[in-house]
């Protein structure tokens, strides 16, 4: 099962875009969390192959590879998105407080769509070699206007309008 490196990289002008390949020089890059593939454990006494182990409760909503997919990203923008705005209201005191409750609405209204996006246009047997680019493209494409670009508090970040 092949997994594809992603990068998330951020140019001078703070432009963001992700993609297979490595960051062009004098662009920062951020490291992006990717599906993993699940752990195999040893074969049981008598059984001829390995079997997938079996996930803790509390994960069982990311054996589905959309929603382990959907998940990292709202963690991402969550974490990503709060960075930022704590950054902005340093030097702008209209920013005030990080909105919570606004930006996560704002998260998973972007997260599902991309997850929508994926569902949509990567086959299911081809999601563990093809679901993380394509959700990185997806992304890349929203977050310079595209279908599932960022609304709300995280919109209003991006565009300094607080």
């Amino acid at each position: 099962m092949a997994f594809a490196q992603v990068h998330k990289c951020v140019d001078a002008g703070g432009n963001v875009t992700y993609q297979e390949a490595a960051c062009p020089p004098g662009a920062k890059a951020e490291p992006v969390r990717t599906p993993l593939p699940p752990p195999v454990q040893a074969p049981a006494e008598g059984s001829a192959s390995p079997k997938p182990a079996s996930p803790p409760a509390a994960s069982a909503t990311t054996e589905d590879p959309i929603e382990r997919l959907r998940q990292d990203c709202l963690e991402g923008v969550m974490r990503d998105g709060r960075a930022a705005w704590e950054r902005a209201a340093t030097s702008d005191p209209r920013a005030g407080a990080f909105p919570q409750q606004e930006f996560q609405a704002s998260a998973e209204a972007f997260c599902g769509c991309l997850a929508g996006r994926v569902k949509a246009a990567v086959a299911p047997a081809e999601l563990a070699a093809k679901g993380a680019t394509a959700f990185a493209s997806f992304g890349t494409e929203a977050l310079q206007g595209g279908q599932c670009k960022p609304t709300g508090a995280w919109a209003r970040l991006a565009a300094r309008q607080f």
